[in-house]
């Protein structure tokens, strides 16, 4: 239910942009979100890895448990400010290099959310660790929903386009005021709690999952990135508004993946080591079958309706971009369920390798084929390094358990 709603106020989000300010508004903001999210994952570090991992284990109890998600939160304080502190100072900076001043304005107003989102996250997986979900769950609706909430005072207050990243820090401070009060029921928040050597354990443990997650966030926003580098805002807003119905259309993948992990690390941990087989044949007589069939529909709907949200029928000829995001999300959907099937098989530096991989795709081909095709050119180039994450994927796979993903 929650992943519905943060859906849906993403596309709100986006729909009061464009009816009120244009493309144009759209593309910077869409940017300065892009670099908010990977930023964001910087702030954060691997804090969170490691909360999840030692605060629901036994010995976890007592003072123990306060002082794994103090010594947390306060290492978080630290790096969140500093990696704010620099998004603000090199803002002007990335609003040159993309050639979009709005763009660099808005970073400057985003990045105290940027501080707040490393916050807010290190209090979700808290409560994820604690096993509170519907906080949990709640926690991720609200964060969208008080981004809606921030643009709607923006638009009451008839606030100029430039502004309107302001409503992320907006909608990041109102959902720490609700996770403060929701984790106190939990933990203690008291400095005394601090352990430096705590800090040093969460570290090492959440390394490899930071980068992991790192290199993730930047493959989902590097095509925006890459078309503000050599687009105008109007081109790069028309791009996020299709792109928007793709994420959405991708999160079909994403239900599996997050369904079939639990699964996954039980089979790879058997002894002998069990065959994934089992779950890839389903995906491709079944899933892959139907995530076309829906990606055509889809693909005859979006651009009519993108037309009806917008009041601009300049989105219906936008059309090609969601089809072929769409197209290559249904091409790997047999093995997109398994995109960290090699994390679940204790490789978490192959796991790395195949994100980092990716991300090479993502930048060579972008580059080379927006500056050729525009904004088809990051459609094309997204979907291709997708679907060649599919071979490295089974590649690497072998070399992590000597065999092949279907044997």
């Amino acid at each position: 239910g929650s992943l519905v709603v943060v859906g849906f106020a993403g596309i709100a989000l986006n729909i009061l942009i464009v009816r009120y300010y244009g493309s144009g508004t759209l593309g910077a903001f869409g940017q300065v979100f892009a670099v908010l999210m990977i930023a964001g994952q910087v702030a954060v570090g691997g804090f969170v890895f490691g909360i999840l991992h030692y605060l629901p284990r036994s010995e976890a109890a007592g003072s123990e448990r306060h002082a794994i998600f103090v010594s947390a939160l306060y290492a978080t304080v630290g790096l969140a400010a500093a990696v704010a502190v620099a998004m603000w100072f090199l803002s002007d900076i990335f609003g040159g290099v993309v050639g979009s001043p709005a763009t660099g304005a808005g970073l400057k107003l985003a990045s105290p959310a940027v501080f707040l989102f490393a916050i807010n996250k290190v209090l979700l997986f808290a409560l994820n660790a604690q096993r509170a979900m519907r906080l949990f769950a709640v926690g991720q609706m609200l964060r969208m929903l008080f981004y809606v909430f921030g643009m709607l005072i923006l638009i009451a207050i008839r606030a100029d386009g430039v502004v309107l990243p302001l409503s992320l820090t907006i909608g990041e401070f109102l959902l720490t005021g609700f996770l403060i009060t929701a984790t106190r029921r939990h933990f203690s928040f008291s400095p005394k709690m601090f352990d430096r050597a705590w800090v040093i354990r969460l570290v090492k443990y959440g390394r490899d999952g930071f980068f992991i997650g790192l290199l993730f966030d930047i493959n989902l926003k590097v095509d925006v990135i890459m078309l503000g580098l050599f687009l105008n805002d109007a081109a790069v807003g028309l791009y996020v508004f299709m792109a928007m119905f793709a994420d959405g259309f991708a999160q079909l993948p994403v239900v599996l993946q997050n369904n079939l992990n639990p699964l996954l690390s039980r089979t790879l941990h058997e002894k002998p080591i069990g065959s994934i087989r089992t779950y890839l044949v389903p995906l491709h007589l079944y899933f892959v079958p139907v995530m076309g069939l829906l990606a055509g529909i889809a693909t005859l709907i979006v651009p009519e309706l993108a037309v009806v949200l917008t009041g601009d029928s300049t989105y219906r000829d936008a059309w090609p971009i969601f089809a072929i995001l769409a197209a290559g999300i249904a091409i790997t959907s047999g093995f997109s369920p398994l995109l960290f099937v090699l994390n679940q098989a204790g490789r978490p530096d192959l796991q790395t390798a195949l994100l980092a991989m990716s991300l090479v795709f993502n930048l060579v081909g972008n580059a080379i084929l927006i500056s050729i095709f525009g904004l088809f050119g990051a459609a094309v180039a997204t979907s291709f390094a997708t679907v060649l994450s599919v071979p490295t994927l089974i590649l690497l796979y072998k070399r992590a358990t000597q065999r092949w993903l279907w044997s």
